[in-house]
């Protein structure tokens, strides 16, 4: 092999190495894609399980809210309506217009979400999680003011009723005490 010859291998064997070092290059910018998007669709798969275990705790939480206050009405009316006959006027009627507004709006509330919840299930499926989360989203923003009104309306009544039940129980026992 002449000088020449060699001189083009030599060449020949440069633009090979280069080729090979780009391509080595390209490579390994590849690889960190692949890996930056697996761990990018890693974080969303997992984002978006903690999202759905977040949304089901939400609507869990809420449920358990409405039945505690539905066994809340159903215990302060089953009380006020024993008890009127030995209420006065005054204390029968204030309990019963702040249990009746609390009821109120409880009930508006959960009409309003139903109505709203109903608006998108009307519409052609098929429907997307996200649509659901911001239907149930929307109706809910409404949910803390409702939920703070309805409370303190229902707990004032409540713990009226109840300072008076017990108020009057410790009266008929020491009437009882005394009888005997």
């Amino acid at each position: 092999m002449n000088d020449r010859d060699t001189e083009r291998l030599n060449k020949f064997i440069r633009g090979v190495q280069s080729t090979l070092a780009n391509h080595e290059k390209r490579i390994g910018e590849c690889q960190q894609q692949v890996q930056y998007a697996s761990r990018q669709a890693a974080s969303q798969t997992g984002q978006s399980t903690v999202d759905k275990t977040v949304e089901e705790l939400k609507r869990d939480t809420a449920h358990y809210t409405q039945v505690v206050m539905l066994a809340g009405y159903a215990g302060f009316f089953t009380l006020w309506t024993q008890t009127r006959d030995e209420m006065s006027l005054w204390l029968f009627a204030s309990t019963g217009a702040l249990i009746s507004t609390s009821l109120f709006v409880f009930v508006v509330f959960e009409l309003y979400k139903a109505w709203a919840l109903g608006r998108l299930f009307s519409r052609k499926p098929p429907f997307h999680a996200n649509d659901v989360n911001n239907a149930i989203a929307s109706a809910n923003k409404y949910w803390q003011p409702a939920f703070l009104v309805s409370s303190i309306t229902g707990l004032v009544s409540g713990i009226s009723l109840l300072a008076w039940f017990v108020y009057k129980s410790v009266v008929a026992a020491g009437h009882i005490v005394g009888a005997a």
